[in-house]
C-alpha cells in the first residue's frame, strides 16, 4: 500500500479529555506535551505507580536509551503499535542532532531511527544541524536541530515534528509527517516553513515581513487540533530580526492554511514559553488557541486585528477553518517596564483550567518572569489599560518567576518558580487561595520545573518534576516525586541513591513523561527510564575512567573499566553517543589533545549501562569559565545594580535609571598576557543608554564607578572624579556624553572618563543599540590589546588594536570583570557568557610579508618603505583588476587554532581583498581604501591548523571602493595569536 495519509473520520475534540488508550495493558498514549492541549500536566489513568510504591526502595532507574544529541523535546508514547512485524509499546525521542528514535517502551531496544537531514527526509546533500554560533547564542549548544516537542495523531499513526538545518549555507525549517511504524515521510511531507505578512516591522522589505529561518526558534510544543498542526516560533537569544510567528498546516496535505505574526509593525515578542505546548480549547464549536509572548513592541486596541503588535501579552487566536485570527488579548499595565527590564511575560506557559463554577467558567493561569500569578477569563482576557490589570485575580509575591508552566489536579494548582520551592494552591469557584496551602522543602534555582501529576482519577496521585539547573555545569537532572495532596511530603528523588538512579546530564525545561508504570526523563544524550525495581532486568554498571576526566598538562593514557565481570565496553572519541556497534575497548586510550570519551558497557541478557562521559583537557584551562552562562555566579562579587538574572545571565543594569553595576572575580588573576571571550546584549526601549566595560583592576572585587556615562567605571565627563583606580577598561558605549557618539569603543586607564577619545563604530556594521547579541574576543600579548567585535545577526566584524602596558597600570595580577551604567535613559545590559584565560607564555607568531616567499598572478609584487609600518617597510601588489592575487608561503610551526591578524596600509589607491588559507576563505573581504594613509589591523578570526608546517596564504583582489583610484593592495605582517 502506498505510504499515504489515511482518511479521517469526524472527531470532536475536548480539551480536558483523558489521553487516548492503546491496547489493554499498554497504558495511556502520550501524544502531546503534558498529556492534553489544555497543558494541565495530568495523567488520570496511571494505575501502576502510586504513593505506596514510589520510594527509593522499590522504585528507581531501570535503563537508559542512548541517543545522538541533546533531548529538549518531551518524549511521546504510543501503546500497542505494530513495528517491524511485532507489537510494541513505543517511546519516540527527538534530538538536537535532527534525529528521531523509536524505542520499545519496556526494554532497551531500538526499533528504528531516522535522520531528518538526509535525502530521504527532504534535505539537500551535505545538510547539517545548525551550529550554535550561527545564531549567536549559547542557549542551546553545540548544535540546534529538533527543539520543540512533536505531536502525534493516533488516528493516522503520524508523528509531526519540526527540524532545523543548514543546507548549502542556507537555513531551513521543515515540518515533517512521519509514519510511526517506520519513520518514513508520508505523502506531501516534508514542507519548508516560510511565509510573510504585510507590515513595516523589524526586517521588513517592500511592506512585508518575512519569516527568517535562521533567527527563529521553534521552542514551543506543537499543537494538533481539528486536523490542523500549529507551529510557533520565537528567537534564539533575542538575536536577529525576529518576531513571534504561528503557522497552521492541514494535517493531511501539509498545505499552509494560516499565518500570524505577533509584531508585524514592530519587533520581537517571540513565542517560546520555556518549551510549553501551545494551549487550545473549543467553546460552542469554536476552536481557540492561547499563548504568551515575550518582550517587544505593543500597541493594541479593540477591535483586535492581525496588524497590531502583541508584546508581553497573552493572546487568543480564533482557529476556525484552519485560520489564525487575533480575537482577544491581555497586556500587563506595566508592559513597557517589563520589556525594558527584560522581564518577559512570555517566559511561562499557559495553563487552561477545567470549567469553573462562579462568574468565570473558562479560565487560564499564567506567570511570567516577574512572578505575578495571573488568572484570566478565556472568554474576556481583559485587554490593556495603563494603571491596573483588568483580570479575574492577581497574586503577587507568592512564587518566583516562572520559566515553566503551572500544573492542575483535583482542585489544586502547582507552581515551581525559579529560585523557589514547589507550591500548592487550592482553587475554589475560579479563585486561587491567596497563599500556598502547602510548600515543598526543596528549592530549585533557574529555571525551575514544570510538574506533572499521575493518578487513577482522583486517587493515588503522584506529582513528578525534574530539576534541571545542572544543565550549566554538566550535572545530572534530578527526578522528584511528591504527594500532590501535600507537596511538603517527598516520595522519591533520584539523588537518594545516585549510584543507581542518577539521570543523564541536565537540559533546560525538561518535563517527565509517565505512562504504564514507567517514567521517562529526557537529558543530554540519553533518555532515562524509571519504574518499579522488581520488574527491572539487570543493568550493567556504568564504566569508569582512570585517571578521572579533568585538566592535565600533558598527554594521558586513559583506562576504561567496568565492575561487572565479562562485560564489554564500547566507546567513542568524536563526541557521539556510543552504542553496541561502537569501538570495543581493549587497551588504554592515548589522549594527547583535548578529547571527550564516552563509553557504555554491555553484557548478555542485561540492559546496557548508562553513558559515561569525560572530557580530558590537555594544556592550560580557562581561569574563569562561564561558557554556558551564569546559572551560578560563584567566584564573582556583584556590586551596585548588578544582579544574577534568573535566566542564566549576568545583568549589570536592569532597565532602571541612574544605575551603576559591576561584577568582578573574587580573586586576582594574571594579566601579563591573556585572552577572554564574552557575549553581551544591550537592550530595552529606545533610546538606550549608557553602556558597559570589560575591566581589569587592582583595587578590590567590590570596585564600582559612577552612574550614567561613567558606565560604572569612571566619571561621565573628563573633568569628573570617582573612577576605579589601578585599572584598564574596554568600553562599549551607547550614548554620547562628550562627543563620543552613540556607537563607540575605546580603552581607558585608572578610572578615566570612558567618553573621549573614542573609536567610532559607525559604518562598521556593528550597531550597539540594535539589541543584538555581540561576541567580543580580546587578547593581550604583553604589549598590544586586540579587540574583535562580531554581530552574528548581520555578520559584521570590527577589529582594532590598542598598544598598552597593562601590568604597568594594574600590576601583574588584577580582578577582572564588567561594569555598566545608566543615567536619565535606560537599558538592560547583560553578559551572557564569559571565559577568561591567563597566558603567561603567550607568544604570537609574526611573519613580515617582505621576508616571505611570494608569488604574484602577474602584476608587479614589491617591497616598499613607509614610516607607518612598525619595521618601516611592507609589500605591495600593483593590482589593476579583480582576480589579481599574491600568495605567500609561511611555516606555522605548531598545529592549533590561532586568531589571524593582517596589518596593512590603507590609502586612496587601494582595492578590496579576500584572504584564503590553503584554498579556504577566511574572514570577510577587507577594503583598504582610505582618504589618507593609515595603518590598519584586520582581525580575520580563528584559523585552525591540523598540522604544523608550510601553509599558503593567498590574497585575491575582489574589487575596489567606488572612491578608490586604483586596485593596489599592500601588507606589512601576518600575526598568529594562539587561542
Amino acid at each position: 500500500m502506498p505510504n499515504t495519509f489515511l482518511p479521517k473520520m469526524a472527531v470532536v475534540f475536548c480539551a480536558f479529555a483523558l489521553p487516548a488508550f492503546a491496547l489493554s495493558g499498554s497504558g495511556p498514549n502520550v501524544t502531546t506535551w503534558r498529556y492534553d492541549i489544555s497543558r494541565t500536566g495530568q495523567n488520570l489513568t496511571e494505575t501502576v505507580l502510586t504513593p505506596a510504591n514510589v520510594n527509593a526502595t522499590s522504585f528507581g532507574k531501570l535503563f537508559s536509551y542512548a541517543v545522538d544529541g541533546s533531548v529538549y523535546a518531551q518524549p511521546l508514547y504510543m501503546g500497542g503499535l505494530n513495528v517491524g512485524g511485532g507489537t510494541h509499546n513505543v517511546v519516540f525521542v527527538a534530538t538536537e542532532h535532527d534525529s528521531v528514535f523509536a524505542f520499545d517502551a519496556d526494554q532497551n531496544q531500538l526499533l528504528w531511527k531516522v535522520s531528518l537531514i538526509d535525502a530521504a527526509h527532504g534535505a539537500a546533500s551535505g545538510a547539517s544541524t545548525v551550529v550554535s554560533s550561527d545564531v549567536g547564542t549559547s542557549d542551546i549548544v553545540p548544535e540546534i536541530g529538533i527543539t520543540s516537542t512533536p505531536v502525534i495523531d493516533p488516528t493516522t499513526n503520524t508523528l509531526y515534528v519540526v527540524a532545523k538545518s543548514k543546507e548549502n549555507n542556507v537555513f531551513i525549517q521543515r515540518l515533517h509527517a512521519l509514519d510511526l511504524a517506520t519513520g518514513n515521510e508520508k505523502s506531501g511531507s516534508p514542507v519548508v516553513i516560510h511565509g510573510s505578512v504585510p507590515g513595516n516591522g523589524n526586517g521588513s522589505l517592500g511592506g512585508n515581513v518575512a519569516f527568517q529561518a535562521q533567527w527563529e526558534l521553534n521552542r514551543v510544543g506543537l499543537l494538533l487540533l481539528n486536523n490542523h498542526v500549529y507551529v510557533a516560533f520565537g528567537a534564539h537569544g533575542d538575536n536577529g530580526p525576529y518576531h513571534g510567528w504561528v503557522f497552521a498546516f492541514d494535517a493531511t496535505t501539509l498545505q499552509q492554511t494560516g499565518i500570524f505574526n505577533s509584531t508585524p509593525n514592530g519587533n520581537a515578542s517571540g513565542i517560546w514559553e520555556s518549551g510549553a505546548g501551545l494551549a487550545a480549547d473549543t467553546v460552542n464549536g469554536g476552536p481557540r488557541m492561547f499563548f504568551s509572548t515575550g518582550n517587544g513592541a505593543s500597541n493594541v486596541s479593540v477591535p483586535y486585528t492581525n496588524s497590531e503588535n502583541y508584546g508581553d501579552a497573552i493572546v487568543r487566536l480564533d482557529l476556525s477553518n484552519g485560520g489564525l485570527q487575533a480575537s482577544d488579548q491581555w497586556t500587563p499595565f506595566d508592559q513597557q517596564q517589563l520589556s525594558s527590564g527584560d522581564a518577559d511575560q512570555g517566559s511561562g506557559g499557559v495553563l487552561l483550567l477545567p470549567d469553573q463554577s462562579g462568574g468565570h467558567v473558562h479560565e487560564l493561569i499564567q506567570v511570567g518572569k516577574n512572578g505575578r500569578i495571573e488568572v484570566l477569563d478565556r472568554d474576556n482576557l481583559g485587554g490593556y489599560n495603563t494603571s491596573s490589570n483588568n483580570i479575574v485575580q492577581e497574586i503577587r509575591g507568592q512564587v518566583g518567576g516562572l520559566w515553566s508552566t503551572p500544573a492542575y489536579w483535583n482542585g489544586n494548582v502547582y507552581f515551581w518558580g525559579s529560585n523557589d520551592s514547589l507550591k500548592q494552591f487550592s482553587i475554589t469557584n475560579g479563585l486561587l487561595s491567596g497563599s500556598p496551602i502547602s510548600t515543598g522543602t526543596i528549592g530549585s534555582s533557574f529555571p525551575g520545573p514544570s510538574a506533572v501529576i499521575t493518578s487513577n482519577g482522583v486517587n493515588n496521585g503522584v506529582l513528578w518534576a525534574i530539576r534541571s539547573e545542572g544543565y550549566n555545569a554538566g550535572s545530572p537532572s534530578i527526578l522528584y516525586a511528591f504527594d500532590p495532596t501535600n507537596v511538603s511530603k517527598l516520595l522519591y528523588s533520584s539523588a537518594q541513591n545516585s549510584a543507581r538512579d542518577a539521570a543523564g546530564k541536565a537540559v533546560k525545561f525538561a518535563v517527565p513523561m509517565i505512562s504504564n508504570g514507567k517514567v521517562y526523563v529526557n537529558t543530554l544524550g540519553e533518555v532515562d527510564v524509571y519504574g518499579e525495581l522488581a520488574s527491572a532486568p539487570p543493568t550493567v554498571p556504568t564504566p569508569t575512567f582512570s585517571p578521572v576526566a579533568g585538566v592535565y598538562p600533558s598527554a594521558q593514557m586513559v583506562t576504561l573499566s567496568d565492575s561487572l565481570a565479562g562485560s564489554t565496553i564500547h566507546y567513542t572519541t568524536d563526541g557521539t553517543t556510543p552504542t553496541a556497534a561502537s569501538n570495543v575497548y581493549g587497551a588504554p586510550i592515548t589522549v594527547s589533545t583535548t578529547t571527550t570519551i564516552r563509553a557504555i558497557a554491555t553484557a548478555p541478557n542485561d540492559n546496557a549501562s548508562g553513558v559515561a562521559s569525560g572530557t580530558f583537557t590537555i594544556g592550560a584551562s580557562p581561569v574563569i569559565n562561564f561558557s554556558n552562562g551564569f546559572a551560578s555566579t560563584a567566584g564573582l562579587t556583584l556590586n551596585g545594580s548588578a544582579v544574577h538574572s534568573d535566566d542564566s545571565r549576568l545583568q549589570l543594569t536592569t532597565g532602571a535609571t541612574t544605575q551603576a553595576g559591576s561584577a568582578f572575580s573574587n580573586t586576582a588573576v594574571n594579566v601579563q598576557s591573556f585572552s577572554t571571550d564574552f557575549n553581551f546584549q544591550l537592550s530595552g526601549a529606545a533610546p538606550l543608554a549608557d553602556g558597559i566595560t570589560f575591566t581589569l583592576q587592582n583595587s578590590a572585587p567590590t570596585a564600582l564607578g559612577p552612574t550614567g556615562g561613567g558606565l560604572g567605571y569612571g566619571p561621565d565627563l573628563p573633568t569628573g572624579t570617582g573612577g576605579i583606580p589601578l585599572s584598564v577598561a574596554v568600553k562599549f558605549d551607547l550614548y554620547s556624553n562628550n562627543g563620543e557618539g552613540t556607537d563607540s569603543t575605546g580603552v581607558y586607564a585608572n578610572g578615566a572618563s570612558p567618553t573621549t577619545p573614542a573609536v567610532d563604530l559607525t559604518g562598521s556594521g556593528i550597531v550597539l543599540t540594535s539589541g543584538d547579541t555581540f561576541s567580543a574576543h580580546v587578547t593581550y600579548d604583553g604589549a598590544t590589546l586586540y579587540l574583535t567585535l562580531k554581530d552574528p545577526v548581520n555578520g559584521a566584524i570590527y577589529a582594532h588594536s590598542f598598544p598598552i602596558n597593562i601590568p604597568r597600570i594594574t600590576g601583574n595580577t588584577a580582578f577582572v570583570g564588567f561594569t555598566g551604567g545608566t543615567g536619565g535613559l535606560t537599558a538592560s545590559q547583560k553578559i551572557l557568557t564569559w571565559i577568561f584565560a591567563s597566558n603567561p607564555s603567550f607568544t604570537p607568531i609574526i611573519f613580515e610579508t617582505e621576508t616571505l616567499h611570494g608569488v604574484s598572478s602577474g602584476p608587479v609584487f614589491r617591497t616598499f618603505a613607509w614610516g607607518g609600518f612598525p619595521d618601516g617597510s611592507g609589500t605591495i601588489l600593483d593590482a589593476t583588476k579583480a582576480g589579481d592575487s599574491v600568495s605567500f608561503t609561511a611555516n606555522v610551526p605548531q598545529a592549533g587554532t590561532y586568531d589571524l591578524h593582517v596589518s596593512s596600509k590603507s590609502y586612496f589607491t587601494r582595492g578590496i581583498w579576500q584572504l584564503s588559507v590553503d584554498g579556504v576563505n577566511v574572514g570577510t573581504p577587507q577594503d583598504e581604501y582610505n582618504a589618507t594613509e593609515k595603518l590598519v589591523d584586520s582581525d580575520l578570526g580563528p584559523v585552525a591548523f591540523k598540522v604544523g608546517g608550510n601553509h599558503v596564504f593567498k590574497f585575491v583582489v575582489t574589487g575596489r571602493n567606488p572612491s578608490s583610484s586604483d586596485s593596489k593592495i599592500s601588507f606589512d605582517a601576518l600575526k598568529f595569536i594562539p587561542r
